[in-house]
């Protein structure tokens, strides 16, 4: 044979024995088919495609450090509740809705292990099983039920490594592991299900604030109440407290604002049920006892009912008393709190007592189930550290409507009057006031008539008397004296024609006209003593006969210039009266339904709220609780002194400020000047009198000058 074809054979089957070993190779290792076929890709529940179906809902989870499962329930049963949280209205009931919807074609991914021995690695066993010691590895278990039929039943557990978005999914009774791509949207948390604002109330709405805290003294007496109320009338308007001394203290703006808003933003952390008995709830929204009287009537029943109603309000840091009524009403230590809106809606906060415990014991109250099922029980070593602690307080809440924070109902307004001959118009709502057409028909030709008379028809002799007294009025203006005069003010024109009217009286007879020089001294100085004293006299008398006169003549002038006022037109005057009236008689009806609506709407919102607290002890922050302290010391300052009023007048000069003079600095005589102007400038007939004065005084020296030229001449 040739060796080339020899050494091809052996190339051959060399191909052909590599081959049978991988192919064989390739079968041994390959995975055996799962009995119930491949999964990958196929949903979880694949009968669960509705959310509305969903009833209920049930998360169960484990926490290591205390080796106890926690769960969390929601379902409607005559409205969604939450029966893990003592059967607590579930408000935000749309968690369901989102959970379901999360889990609603869930599918299977790729397969982890079918071994159950893996669960634990894997971290998916059921906290709830009992039969398994393992503390580690628990999943968190989600069950969402349509009644009593699970749609979806599984436990998800531990994070894939490396691909954050996934986790490690088993169905509850199956084995096997899957690696699943899905985000559950469910929360166990308290807050998210429950509706934590509790007062639901906005900040701006609140217009009063009043706080109240028992003083007890040192032998556990009660002392009366600590009262300190804020109030302002418009939510813009700024907060007043009652008894604030304006002038020295003012208030804290920053701490009234936060207390405000700690009250709009009031945050639920936990709900408690208040006391009952035989199943019925012990106290009413108004914190009065209230139980059928045939069980209050039997002296052992009534016994009982105080003897719990005592202990667990005590055990809240809450007392019972009585009002001045008699009535049974809870008291506190830490005071109450009332905040009052615009809406008439006015809630009361009163406060128990501080507690400390984890999330778990201050949302359900776990810690106070342990005490009670029994006090000598071992306390878990594995017990959070009082560092997790957090602080927290109880809390009653109750609301009454009061409608003075609505403010001042509307006032009607008063119907005017109709003034004398003037009739009322008819009410269109009332029958007996209409008035027949006819008779109104009849009286406007009389009416017209009337007026016709009245404004055609003019007396001759009326006329005649007009004309005569405008004539006269005429001839007085012409014979009047100046206006300045008619105003009683005395002015050089008026000395000018006084000195001019007078001038012919003092005329000299022909014989005394003769030249000084036919005189001798004594006899000119007699001439010129008796001209002088029958001048002054002369003016003494004209001044005393003008003054009367031209006070009248101005009198008379004033009212022969002043118009005659329009008379009023009474008829139209009502009718306006009745306009306005009838608009502001709308606004009144208007403004009254309003009010009404205010009114109705309150009632109606307090019977919703109340129908809410009715039943619950509250449990909110101890910061909170800091924040809503109310209290007259937390609430004023002293008022800060502006800085001018304490300088002295030395520091005036330094600032470059002039200083006051002193008394002994000032100038009487200046004083006295001033004073001497002011009143020239106060009084302009004293001042004109002055002049006068000074100018006759210089018209008799001019005069003395002449008579004496020509005996010097001489």
């Amino acid at each position: 044979m040739n060796p080339s074809m020899t050494r091809t054979l052996a190339f051959v089957a060399t191909a052909l024995v590599s081959t049978a070993l991988a192919f064989t190779s390739n079968q041994l290792t390959k995975p055996a088919k799962l009995a119930d076929g491949d999964e990958y890709g196929r949903d979880f529940n694949p009968d669960f495609t509705d959310a509305g179906k969903a009833t209920s809902m049930r998360v169960v989870s484990f926490d290591e450090a205390t080796a106890a499962s926690k769960m969390f329930t929601v379902q409607n049963a005559g409205g969604w509740k939450i029966p893990s949280y003592h059967n607590y209205p579930a408000d935000g009931k749309d968690q369901l809705a989102k959970a379901a919807a999360s889990v609603i074609g869930l599918k299977r991914g790729s397969l982890a292990t079918r071994r159950k021995t893996e669960h634990e690695r894997y971290g998916v066993i059921d906290p709830l099983d009992e039969e398994n010691p393992a503390t580690k590895g628990r999943g968190t278990r989600i069950t969402i039920s349509e009644k009593e039929t699970a749609l979806a039943d599984f436990i998800v557990g531990n994070k894939v490594e490396g691909e954050d978005e996934k986790r490690y999914v088993r169905k509850f009774g199956e084995d096997k592991v899957y690696r699943v791509s899905a985000r559950f949207d469910v929360s166990t948390k308290f807050s998210d299900w429950a509706e934590t604002d509790l007062l639901k109330v906005s900040g701006f709405d609140i217009v009063r604030l009043r706080g109240s805290r028992p003083k007890i003294n040192d032998a556990d007496e009660y002392e009366g109440d600590d009262v300190v109320e804020l109030a302002k009338e418009k939510p813009s308007d700024s907060w007043k407290l009652t008894g604030l001394d304006e002038a020295a203290e003012e208030l804290k703006s920053d701490d009234i604002n936060a207390m405000v808003t700690t009250l709009d933003d009031l945050r639920l952390v936990g709900v408690r049920p208040r006391p009952a008995f035989d199943g019925r709830p012990i106290l009413n929204a108004d914190l009065k006892v209230e139980l059928p009287k045939e069980l209050l009537s039997n002296p052992q029943v009534r016994s009982e009912v105080v003897k719990v109603l005592r202990a667990d309000l005590g055990e809240k840091g809450f007392r019972v008393g009585q009002d001045e009524e008699g009535q049974t009403q809870i008291v506190s230590r830490e005071g109450e709190l009332t905040a009052g809106t615009k809406d008439g809606v006015a809630y009361k906060l009163t406060f128990g007592s501080v507690f400390s415990g984890t999330e778990q014991e201050i949302e359900t109250g776990a810690n106070e189930e342990t005490k009670a099922e029994g006090k000598d029980k071992k306390k878990d070593a594995s017990k959070e550290l009082l560092d997790d602690q957090k602080k927290s307080r109880y809390l009653i809440v109750r609301v009454n409507f009061d409608e003075s924070l609505l403010g001042n109902p509307p006032i009607e307004p008063t119907k005017p009057t109709p003034p004398p001959g003037v009739e009322a118009p008819a009410d269109p709502k009332e029958d007996g006031d209409k008035k027949d057409p006819a008779d109104k028909n009849e009286d406007a030709p009389k009416k017209n008539a009337e007026k016709k008379e009245d404004s055609g028809k003019k007396d001759p002799s009326d006329s005649e008397k007009t004309k005569a007294d405008e004539e006269k009025s005429a001839d007085s203006k012409k014979n009047s004296d100046d206006p300045a005069e008619a105003n009683g003010e005395d002015t050089v024109a008026t000395e000018k024609k006084a000195d001019k009217k007078a001038e012919p009286k003092d005329d000299p007879k022909p014989e005394e006209k003769k030249p000084a020089t036919e005189k001798n001294d004594d006899t000119e100085k007699k001439d010129t003593e008796k001209k002088d004293t029958e001048k002054k006299d002369t003016e003494k008398k004209d001044d005393a006969a003008t003054d009367k006169p031209k006070a009248d003549a101005a009198d008379a002038k004033k009212e022969e210039a002043k118009p005659d006022e329009p008379k009023k037109d009474l008829k139209a005057e009502y009718f306006e009266a009745l306009k306005r009236y009838d608009a502001e008689k709308g606004r009144f009806t208007a403004e009254t339904a309003a009010h009404a609506a205010k009114i109705e709407s309150g009632k109606q919102k307090v019977k919703e709220l109340n129908d809410r607290f009715a039943d619950w002890y509250y449990v909110i922050s101890n910061d909170s609780f800091d924040k809503l302290r109310l209290s007259r010391a937390v609430l004023i300052k002293p008022k800060d002194k502006p800085a001018d009023k304490d300088k002295t007048e030395a520091e005036k000069k330094d600032d470059g400020q002039p200083a006051e003079k002193p008394d002994a600095d000032k100038n009487p005589e200046a004083d006295k000047k001033e004073d001497t102007d002011k009143k020239e400038v106060d009084n302009p007939a004293e001042k004109s009198k002055e002049e006068k004065s000074k100018e006759e005084k210089s018209k008799e020296e001019k005069a003395e000058k002449k008579e004496e030229k020509p005996a010097d001449d001489k």
